[in-house]
Parts: structure tokens; C-alpha cells; sequence
């Protein structure tokens, strides 16, 4: 059953560069901060980051003394979901024991489009 409550939402930017989702993560962990919901993706030769931490005040200075741009806290609403599969990863075995991929026509095609950037 999913669960629905109240979060407080770190949002932020900095300049993209390899390894930098790690240098945050670690820094957080170094802190005893735990990361419980992270979104990440590439805007404009930047990181944006949307962040849910066990502790926001703790997880907002350490994000800011990296040289964090556009930083900001929101509320926003979570929802805990059972961490469960579905949609088998393998395909099952036809009567002969062979495996068949999923036509491609039949399959969903799914665009992703990030959101625009934080303070835009």
C-alpha cells in the first residue's frame, strides 16, 4: 500500500562535471545525512537537484558551502511505495525453452522530459 506525507525538498544547482552526484553524496554521508529521495538530471552544462534528506537544515549547509546556485527548500508531498517488480526483467521460456524478446511495436516508448531548471 503507498504511503503519502509531508517532505521538505532541497532544490539546487551547480556546474555539471563528472563526478559531482558522487562529491554530493558523499559529503552528505560524511555528515551522517541520509539521502531518502533524490532526482538528478543535466540542464545547460548544470546539475539541477531535487533532494529529500532525514535532515533538510543539516543537508541545506553542506549543499550550500559546495557552492550551490539557486539553492532552496519547498514542502513537498512524498509517496513511500513498495519496492517490488512487476514486469519480469527476463522474458519467460516459450514450450520449446527458448526466450523471445518483446516486438518492438508492441512495446511502450516513453519520453523523458526534464523540468525546467530551478528559479526559472
Amino acid at each position: 500500500m503507498a504511503k503519502a506525507f509531508k517532505a521538505k525538498q532541497i532544490n539546487f544547482m551547480m556546474p555539471n562535471r563528472v563526478g559531482l552526484l558522487a562529491e554530493i553524496s558523499a559529503a552528505l554521508a560524511e555528515a551522517g545525512v541520509n539521502i531518502e529521495a533524490l532526482c538528478a538530471y543535466e540542464w545547460e552544462e548544470k546539475g539541477a537537484f531535487m533532494v529529500i534528506a532525514d535532515n533538510t537544515a543539516k543537508a541545506k549547509r553542506i549543499i550550500s558551502g559546495m557552492g550551490a546556485e539557486d539553492l532552496e527548500t519547498e514542502d513537498v508531498i512524498a509517496l513511500e511505495v513498495p519496492n517490488r517488480v512487476r514486469i519480469p526483467l527476463i522474458p519467460p521460456s516459450d514450450s520449446e525453452g527458448i526466450r523471445h524478446g518483446v516486438p518492438i511495436e508492441s512495446a511502450m516508448q516513453i519520453r523523458l522530459i526534464p523540468p525546467p531548471p530551478v528559479g526559472a
